[in-house]
């Protein structure tokens, strides 16, 4: 099952899934020695993104705009479409839900989703440590095909509603657009290697429905996830990483955090 645009119904239906939380976790006796098919949802933290667009815009730094409203948590969200079996292989993948916004000198001017001409693929491996463990590990490639949306000089654009991005989007092919242009782009490869992975969801772990398969959800991501193209970096989590004290200490106290959190990941591909 291929899902390349989300619906306006499934974004509002993502923020009861991810409050369900944990209540889609598997039990200890339910583990297997398959990964079935699903979906990941992730978080971007502020500054987690960057995206080189050359020329005059040059490289710009994202954070997430959360799908489901501003009150969620998940802007990726990337279906794995095939099982994995014991001890290893290699599952296609593809992106679909991307919402980002620009931080510093570019807030409210710049926004990044998925271009919905063009899926947004790559591919996962996927090794277990040993039959029906607690998991193991992965690694990743992927290319964004996304879209740009520019708010045109004097314009400051504020987003509103359950998923404001795709929503400028949708108007792209119109030709009639006044507050924005939009500027299809192509990213990658991104990728991630040796990444850990476990059958059971860590505290604060993001989970929503599972887009490609009534298989029980059995694969989540353990770590903070840095993934590195030639001129682009996108780190995400697959919990809330912002950690609370951050909207009373301000943005310089975030980006410092984003910091140590690249650091962190580079040190952690050093060693793998």
């Amino acid at each position: 099952m291929k899902v390349s645009i989300l619906t306006k119904s499934f974004s509002h239906g993502l923020l009861g899934s991810l409050a369900l939380g944990v209540a889609l976790a598997l039990s200890p006796t339910a583990k297997s020695a398959t990964v079935y098919k699903g979906t990941d949802y992730l978080m971007t933290p502020i500054g987690g993104g960057t995206y080189n667009f050359g020329g005059s815009i040059g490289n710009v730094s994202f954070s997430g705009l959360p799908i489901g409203g501003t009150s969620g948590i998940a802007d990726t969200i990337v279906n794995r479409l095939d099982n994995v079996l014991y001890p290893s292989g290699i599952t296609p993948i593809e992106v679909v839900g991307l919402s980002l916004k620009a931080d510093g000198p570019y807030y409210g001017k710049i926004f990044v989703g998925l271009n919905p001409a063009m899926a947004s693929t790559g591919q996962m491996s996927i090794v277990h440590s040993s039959p029906g463990d607690v998991g193991g590990i992965w690694s990743s490639s992927f290319t964004i095909k996304g879209m740009a949306i520019i708010a045109n000089d004097g314009i400051t654009l504020t987003p509103t509603g359950d998923n404001y991005i795709n929503s400028l989007i949708s108007n792209c092919s119109s030709g009639m657009l006044l507050n924005y242009t939009c500027m299809p782009f192509s990213k990658g490869t991104f990728t991630a290697t040796n990444e850990p992975w476990t059958h059971d969801p860590g505290p604060g772990q993001i989970i929503g429905p599972n887009l490609v398969s009534s298989d029980p959800t059995n694969f989540y991501l353990k770590s903070v996830v840095y993934h590195q193209a030639p001129d682009s970096e996108h780190i995400v989590c697959a919990f809330n990483c912002v950690p609370s004290p951050l909207p009373f200490l301000g943005v310089p106290t975030a980006y410092g955090f984003v910091r140590r959190l690249r650091r962190r990941c580079r040190e952690a591909v050093k060693v793998s």
